[in-house]
């Protein structure tokens, strides 16, 4: 390197745009429907349908609690959503449990308002109903092929083959009911040894990455 400096790399040019008085980034008002979108994107996107229907009836129900207790239920005191979980506890299993709190936990979080599903009010009171109300989470029994034969035995109207389909298609690939519907002629595919089924979303699969199931 010469002691002149002339070997020293160029500065890198100025930014055109700001040396002309141009704004290289958003204005404040798109950037504020920008922040605006991606709420509205992950209020209705984060989670299945299913999902934001129950937890919507989850929300009304603690609703109509409060109002009939004449507390708030926005933003919700931790001691009174335990007392809420106390009440519904004889009558609910833990799974539904959890499912309600998560929903208060999410109408907060639209809002914009700070809460913790795991505060210790709500924790010491659910640990205490799992104690007293605590019960084996019930499974549904399978069918059978041999119940599977009874359901499409005969086939008589093109409903009954596509019921027949649907049926043996579920059994074969062990899918969920919103598994099954959501098939259609391009997700089936017919190959020389069997079915290749496109499952764009499954309850394990909120992100649809999406995976192959293939029935021999």
């Amino acid at each position: 390197m010469s002691e002149s400096g002339d070997d020293l790399p160029a500065p890198a040019p100025a930014d055109r745009a700001s040396d002309a008085g141009v704004a290289c980034g958003p204005s404040p008002g798109s950037l504020q429907q920008a922040i605006e979108a991606a709420k509205e994107t992950a209020r209705t996107a984060a989670h299945a349908p299913e999902t934001l229907r129950a937890y919507a009836h989850d929300w009304q129900d603690f609703c109509r609690w409060c109002h009939g207790h004449g507390t708030v239920s926005l933003p919700a005191a931790p001691p009174v959503v335990a007392a809420w979980l106390h009440e519904l506890a004889p009558r609910y299993s833990r799974a539904s449990l959890n499912r309600r709190l998560a929903a208060i936990g999410y109408a907060h979080r639209m809002n914009n308002l700070e809460w913790s599903g795991g505060h210790a009010a709500i924790r010491a009171t659910l640990r205490a109903i799992g104690r007293l109300y605590g019960r084996p989470q019930k499974q549904a029994a399978a069918l059978t092929s041999k119940e599977i034969r009874k359901l499409v035995a005969p086939e008589k109207t093109l409903t009954d083959l596509r019921d027949r389909a649907l049926l043996l298609i579920g059994f074969a690939a062990a899918l969920r009911r919103s598994e099954l519907v959501a098939l259609t002629g391009g997700t089936v595919r017919v190959t020389a040894t069997g079915l290749i089924l496109t499952i764009a979303r499954s309850k394990t699969d909120q992100e649809q990455q999406g995976e192959e199931v293939a029935i021999p």
